[in-house]
């Protein structure tokens, strides 16, 4: 019989599936998605695997080969994502999401083009998210997660690793509290403003310029710095939805971006961008993080900077001291000038407005988050800048003044 005489299989057979082999047919297109998202997963879990055995060795030649790799592609993404006045990193967030309710519906009505079973095209639907997250992960460590790895700040330093004195975190801490009064005195010319500290929006890229001469002052010393590459600082425009998570600034490295709460009081908010351009920098660690950022907010030329700086520390001194001291620290603590005690007052109430189950949620993403990254403190470890502070200032004489401040010079 002539072949040609019943064309309903051949038919059947070039609608719904592959023409021939290795044709380009339906099934043939659904096994490709599939192949390359498990491909994605399979380079997500590599880089982790490989952070976990070089966060081991922390400064192996592997582990500082690949953060100078990430800090050349962090310094390309910094400098793309500088001339665009708006965050990014929003942008990126809203298309990765659009990109998954969107392509999973594709997903799932391929099945209607498939000779198939529905395992594989469900299977494929699924795993569109999480080829996407290992892909992510992948570049996360490529561009700036093997950071997690490096040594810490005070071991490349080669500050003093013995415990903390009482009587040291009491002078510092003494030490803060008079050079804060200093910087409100300064900011204000009196002891009580009768209102918050504030940094007006339009006050922002002046205060950011004077960090980034911070970050050039300080930079040498910490080993920081990548060539003159603009620092930016931009204001969350997501900002009161992340309040709620208890996220007063982030660091996202697909896109160089340092994104600050942008009602932040100004008792707060210049530190914070400070803490988070030290991420841009490259610095992983929380508590490195705040270090760093002190180092470079104190030394700059900005008074509302250094005043935040000054701020942060006495509050870490006095938590540190408490256990031990309660009653200098309330000694301390009643000699700031109203002004500075009006600020951090409504630094409590901005924070005590978001507490709830959202920021509970926050914290514990984040705990987990830090702790998948070998920061065995967790959340904690935003605290280990006091010990760091402290023993950093026992190489500049027991204390934690730029060199003018010390002097007397005009600061």
């Amino acid at each position: 019989m002539d072949s040609s005489a019943d064309p309903r299989p051949a038919t059947r057979r070039s609608r719904t599936g592959p023409t021939r082999a290795g044709g380009r047919g339906p099934d043939s297109g659904l096994s490709l998605h599939l192949r390359r998202r498990l491909t994605f997963i399979a380079l997500g879990a590599s880089a982790y695997l490989g952070f976990l055995v070089l966060s081991r060795i922390p400064g192996s030649f592997g582990t500082n080969a690949l953060t100078a790799v990430g800090e050349r592609i962090t310094s390309l993404l910094t400098v793309l994502s500088s001339g665009v006045p708006f965050p990014l990193a929003e942008l990126l967030l809203l298309a990765l999401l659009l990109r998954w309710v969107v392509g999973v519906g594709l997903d799932l009505r391929r099945t209607r083009r498939t000779t198939v079973r529905w395992g594989p095209p469900l299977a494929s639907a699924a795993l569109r998210p999480a080829g996407d997250l290992g892909l992510l992960v992948f570049l996360f460590y490529l561009i700036w997660g093997f950071g997690y790895a490096a040594e810490p700040l005070e071991q490349r330093l080669g500050l003093d690793p013995s415990p903390l004195e009482v009587e040291e975190l009491r002078e510092l801490a003494h030490e803060m509290v008079e050079a804060a009064n200093r910087e409100y005195r300064t900011i204000h010319g009196a002891a009580d403003a009768g209102v918050p500290t504030q940094l007006p929006a339009e006050a922002w890229s002046a205060t950011a310029a004077e960090l980034a001469r911070g970050w050039a002052r300080v930079g040498p010393v910490l080993e920081l710095g990548r060539g003159g590459s603009p620092l930016t600082v931009k204001p969350l425009r997501l900002g009161r939805g992340v309040r709620h998570l208890g996220i007063s600034g982030l660091y996202v490295p697909f896109t160089g971006e340092a994104l600050v709460v942008p009602d932040l009081p100004g008792v707060s908010l210049p530190m914070t961008m400070a803490h988070e351009t030290a991420h841009q920098l490259g610095v992983a660690h929380e508590g490195d993080a705040n270090f760093a950022g002190f180092l470079a907010a104190s030394r700059s030329q900005d008074a509302i900077l250094r005043y935040s700086a000054f701020v942060f520390a006495q509050r870490q001194m006095l938590a540190a001291l408490a256990p031990a001291d309660p009653e200098s620290v309330e000694e301390l603590a009643a000699a700031r000038l109203p002004g500075v005690t009006r600020d951090l007052a409504d630094l409590r109430r901005y924070w005590a407005e978001v507490e709830g189950v959202a920021s509970e949620v926050g914290e514990r993403v984040n705990h987990a988050y830090l702790r998948r990254q070998g920061v065995a403190e967790g959340v904690r470890s935003y605290a280990m800048s006091t010990q760091a502070l402290v023993r950093f200032a026992r190489t500049q004489g027991g204390s934690l003044l730029p060199d003018e401040a010390r002097t007397g010079e005009d600061g």
